[in-house]
């Protein structure tokens, strides 16, 4: 038999185990659908942030959405920029694609790493066009559904 310490010792690593496997489902499970509004900018200390919000469909890992912000860019005039948002969820992080729809003659994707920040209900993190423009990205959830349950 095995001494006393060593149980214990491995009672303690299959419970630790066992405690992060559920944190993981946890996390995993998050479900991001809904509205959520924010900002973003061209470098961290950029003085103008650019207004968007963004509607996200979540199922399982793949995340889908819209988003619509206000056109600081683009030499054809629009109400706004539009552009679809594809991409997938690893527990706790976002990794999307947004693609332009062509308003304001804007057809490029941005691609997007988000972290989600439970405490603040926040996604928050960096876009990245290329090799040289980047910046950070903050959205707040306004609300879980697409359309208020009846």
């Amino acid at each position: 038999m095995f001494p006393r310490h060593t149980l214990l010792l491995l009672l303690s690593l299959l419970l630790s185990l066992l405690l992060s496997l559920l944190v993981a489902q946890v996390q995993a499970d998050q479900d991001f659908s809904g509205l959520w509004v924010g900002t973003y900018k061209y470098a961290e200390d950029s003085p103008d942030p650019v207004l968007i919000s963004v509607v996200f469909e979540h199922e399982g890992s793949e995340i889908k959405g819209r988003s619509l912000e206000v056109q600081t860019f683009g030499r054809e005039p629009a109400i706004g920029l539009s552009a679809s948002l594809i991409g997938y969820n690893v527990p706790g992080d976002l990794f999307l694609v947004k693609k332009y729809d062509g308003s304001g003659g804007q057809t490029h994707a941005v691609d997007l790493e988000l972290n989600y920040v439970a405490e603040d209900n926040t996604l928050s993190g960096t876009w990245q066009l290329g090799d040289d423009s980047h910046g950070v990205i903050t959205l707040v959830r306004m609300s879980n559904y697409l359309f208020e349950p009846e």
